[in-house]
């Protein structure tokens, strides 16, 4: 089990470049406001069109934009779309680019993509990579704590994970 583990490729860095658009699509895109392609792309990834919603915000991207919202939604696009070799590419970006704004919500993300790949370990170190610091709200909090423990379970550190005590009411 320890070979087959150590035997698993590392994670490839998300490429820009192969998610842009045909250069015509990128025209149509550019007689538009960047706010409008934004939303419009998120719009798409949440009604299934995954491929168009990268489209956009690599374009967005490629353009210059640099906010982390537009690496954030790229990121939940493949993760939506159970690329997570690529989401964690994107997440290891925005957290390189922006540590602190984004670094619940995709260390958090991150996470789960770990997970999804059978890297329950990595997971476990990644959910407690993310600060005790942050402001959370009671749910992130249990959430947070609840995903720990998953992973801990499956990596095989039943003792290191958070204690949990749950009751009827």
């Amino acid at each position: 089990l320890l070979l087959a583990c150590a035997a698993r490729a590392p994670i490839p860095d998300w490429s820009l470049e192969a998610t842009l658009p045909p250069a015509d699509l990128g025209e149509v895109f550019s007689a538009q406001p960047p706010e409008l392609v934004f939303e419009e792309a998120v719009s798409r990834r949440e009604d299934g069109d995954i491929r168009g919603a990268i489209e956009r915000l690599s374009w967005l991207r490629a353009q210059g934009d640099t906010s982390p919202a537009v690496l954030y939604q790229i990121g939940v696009a493949y993760e939506v779309d159970e690329d997570f070799e690529s989401a964690i590419g994107v997440y290891d970006l925005l957290l390189e680019e922006n540590p602190g704004e984004y670094i619940l919500d995709a260390g958090f993300r991150r996470g789960l993509c770990l997970e999804e790949l059978g890297y329950y370990d990595a997971a476990y170190k990644q959910y407690d990579r993310i600060p005790d610091g942050i402001a959370f709200d009671r749910h992130d909090r249990y959430t947070l704590d609840i995903a720990k423990g998953v992973a801990a379970l499956r990596a095989g550190r039943e003792r290191e994970g958070p204690q949990m005590y749950f009751c009827a009411v």
